[in-house]
């Protein structure tokens, strides 16, 4: 009988190094918060970060945190994209002089079946 091949699953060289999950979160959060947050204060980036980070399962580090606030709160607002304004359309006042108001009634009165029928 040949001996088994011993299997490891803690094997020792890895072809990604300790930790790169978390980066990916942490990254992946960061760009979500600078489609949200740019050009807010960076006290309500902080907490957007770290709210999100803590939704993903990240104990946030305070110094890289800050960081990425400082920079994210500086970067100016986004322009509105033609999603968006399909989305959120822009209201604009109306103006009474533009609607039409029909003055006679319809052709069919309540009473009268319509000619077809």
């Amino acid at each position: 009988m040949e001996p088994l091949a011993s299997v490891s699953l803690a094997g020792g060289a890895s072809s990604r190094p300790a930790g790169w999950q978390m980066q990916l979160r942490v990254d992946y959060v960061v760009n979500k918060v600078m489609q949200t947050h740019r050009g807010q204060s960076e006290d309500a980036v902080v907490q957007a970060i770290n709210d999100q980070l803590r939704s993903v399962g990240v104990v946030p580090n305070g110094r890289q945190i800050a960081q990425y606030a400082q920079v994210i709160s500086s970067l100016p607002l986004l322009p509105r994209t033609t999603a968006d304004l399909l989305r959120f359309p822009v209201r604009t006042p109306h103006r009474a002089g533009n609607r039409r108001i029909r003055s006679s009634p319809s052709r069919t009165s309540p009473g009268r079946r319509c000619s077809r029928w």
